[in-house]
């Protein structure tokens, strides 16, 4: 078996080594991309325009070596003279291993070796890069190619996997609002399980074709695995994907982060906010105790309940509008951000309308329970440079740039992203408070850019509305050290007195 798949491979080297060659060039053109970084950062901002190429060439090659001995049909000339399956699928597993994975993992050692970084010290994040590539691009393309005939095969079968895609984000659209589809930190249970059912089916569509060259079923275990990753977000509890991130996590004291009602304080006057569709906004004050010196807490969704005595109980679900806010009413992805000391806080909650309408001015009895991520002391950096780089983090850089009114503040860390990066303006001798420019809101600890790159980006060099010259900017970055809930009761109380004007 090795030695036919030596000479398989041989055979597709011999027939390949152009578009190999093709390849190899970008990988080399995408390392010198990834090299000057630090010299010209919106090189990682504007990473999908480089990585793009790279992806397609992938593909191209993975389907080319794939159609080199093609599954479907009866005419192929090894039928007469049979390989074995498993000698076919070596040399071309071989074939990716070494025209693929190779090169971008070389890319990626370049560049880290050229920004003076040791690859030992990122072993395991270039490992879990080759590991993603694998299974998201090269099994899902060999997969595809092990079920067509012709490249004009697999351009049909792209375009109707796109019009499918397009249906089923038109169908999400329609069944969900934008908020559900931002899972904060338990996106990596959603990303992990999407690509272990394209991954799985991937699997089974190679073994199936190569060893029974069963088209018909291949074909459609591909069709149903490209569709039940696809329709796993709407499918799978938020909750059971939290939950599985709270229970993996460390456990935290329950004595840290208790929440309590703070009847005698007055709602504000409104400001901005998200409201679900036929559904009223109601802002509760709140008192959220027992946040370490030092730390903070990310509101990550509520579930509320409200019983009233003339009619059926009303669940909100786990909704992602539904949070709690530091402060004030004003929208701002930073409001769901809890310092210990930053009170006043308020629960914000998008109620039932009808259902409001029903019992606005009754006692009911309204029952919390709210998702928190804890967030370790921030790490704090002044950027005191413009125009350049300024170390950050761990062996990451940002750079502050004018133009005009606006100023952008590009951060980036090699193959590590934080959990929430916060940019920060401090105004001159005017004695103006602090503002915040951006927060990028919670994110897993996950790649978060492409596979091909070795930067995250902390900051994508968006464009903020800075105070008056002089100012200084300031980033921090918090990483997560727990996940948990927390219950809030609020016994006879009336809706209507809490809802804005």
């Amino acid at each position: 078996m090795i030695g036919q798949a030596l000479w398989i491979l041989r055979k597709d080297i011999r027939h390949l080594w152009p578009r190999a060659l093709v390849f190899w060039f970008l990988a080399a053109m995408y390392a010198a991309a990834d090299a000057s970084v630090p010299r010209n950062p919106m090189l990682a901002t504007g990473g999908f325009l480089f990585a793009l190429p790279l992806g397609l060439a992938a593909c191209f090659l993975v389907i080319s070596v794939i159609h080199e001995d093609r599954i479907p049909g009866d005419r192929q000339f090894w039928l007469t003279r049979p390989y074995s399956w498993q000698g076919l699928a070596l040399a071309k597993g071989l074939f990716l291993l070494i025209f693929i994975n190779l090169p971008v993992l070389l890319e990626q050692i370049a560049a880290l070796v050229a920004n003076g970084l040791s690859p030992l010290h990122y072993v395991p994040q270039l490992l879990a890069r080759q590991l993603a590539l694998t299974a998201g691009t090269l099994l899902p393309c060999a997969a595809l190619a092990a079920v067509t005939a012709s490249m004009v095969q697999v351009v049909l079968a792209i375009l109707a996997g796109y019009a499918a895609l397009f249906v089923v984000l038109i169908s999400l659209s329609r069944m969900v609002n934008f908020g559900s589809l931002t899972w904060g930190c338990a996106a990596p249970v959603l990303a992990v399980s999407q690509a272990a059912i394209l991954f799985l089916a991937a699997v089974l569509v190679c073994v199936l074709q190569y060893r029974h060259r069963a088209t018909l079923a291949a074909r459609c275990i591909f069709a149903c695995g490209l569709a039940a990753s696809l329709s796993f977000l709407p499918i799978v509890p938020w909750h059971a994907a939290f939950a599985w991130v709270a229970w993996r996590s460390p456990a935290i004291d329950p004595m840290t982060v208790r929440l309590a009602p703070d009847p005698a304080r007055k709602l504000p006057a409104n400001g901005g906010y998200s409201v679900d569709s036929g559904r009223l906004p109601v802002f509760l004050p709140i008192q959220v105790n027992g946040i370490p010196d030092g730390m903070e807490v990310y509101s990550e969704r509520v579930r509320v309940t409200v019983a009233a005595p003339t009619r059926e109980s009303w669940d909100s679900g786990w909704s992602p509008l539904s949070e709690v806010r530091d402060k004030t009413l004003a929208s701002s992805a930073t409001g769901r951000l809890l310092p210990g000391e930053g009170a006043p806080y308020w629960l914000r909650v998008n109620i039932d309308g009808p259902f409001y309408s029903s019992c606005e001015t009754e006692p009911v009895h309204l029952h919390a329970r709210v998702a928190f991520t804890l967030l370790d002391r921030a790490r704090i950096t002044r950027i005191v440079a413009r125009e350049q780089p300024q170390p950050i983090g761990d062996n990451g850089f940002c750079s502050v740039s004018k133009r005009g009114e606006f100023v952008t503040v590009p951060c980036l860390e090699p193959l590590r992203f934080p959990t929430v990066a916060l940019v920060r303006f401090q105004p001159g001798p005017s004695g103006a408070p602090p503002q915040y420019g951006y927060v990028e809101g919670i994110q897993p600890e996950s790649p978060g850019g492409s596979v091909f790159s070795i930067w995250e980006v902390l900051s994508g060099g968006l464009r903020y509305g800075a105070p008056a010259e002089p100012f200084t900017v300031s980033v921090e970055t918090r990483r997560a050290v727990g996940h948990f809930e927390r219950d809030l009761d609020m016994p006879d109380i009336r809706l209507a007195d809490y809802r804005p004007i």
